[in-house]
């Protein structure tokens, strides 16, 4: 048996969602999301849940870290993207850095990009509107 901890996310290699998972033993480990059924775990019973170890597809990883690609290379402002601050009035203008963190607001059921987290080239970590920035497509 084991706990989830924290909540689930996308994999970094392979996009897959994966959630932080605590085994009895104490040991802290990636894990599917995927609960396996067995006579000693009940799928409405998060505490006696059995989190299988996440291991990723090579073929799901590659064709994954195409799409992150073709993604940076359009233009989308995604995690690991370089952008560059281009109005607002608290984060300098031409400010540029990588991003660690996106939010999203919903609205009429489809998702928006509203906040970007970024760490500049000079070590400073900011947080603006996601309208205030551009992405730079030629690294």
């Amino acid at each position: 048996m084991a706990k989830a901890v924290g909540s689930s996310h996308p994999c970094r290699n392979c996009g897959a969602v994966v959630v932080k998972a605590v085994s009895n033993a104490g040991k802290t480990y990636t894990a599917s999301v995927v609960m396996v059924s067995s006579r000693f775990a009940d799928h409405y019973d998060p505490k006696k849940a059995i989190y299988p170890a996440h291991s990723c597809d090579p073929l799901e990883a590659e064709r994954y870290q195409k799409k992150i690609a073709q993604k940076i290379e359009n233009g989308e402002i995604i995690k690991g993207q370089r952008i560059e601050v281009i109005k607002g009035r608290k984060v300098p203008k031409g400010v540029s850095g990588v991003v660690f963190w996106v939010s999203y607001q919903t609205f009429n059921g489809s998702e928006i990009l509203d906040r970007v987290g970024f760490k500049s080239d000079d070590g400073t970590t900011y947080f603006i509107s996601a309208k205030n920035v551009q992405a730079i497509t030629n690294q």
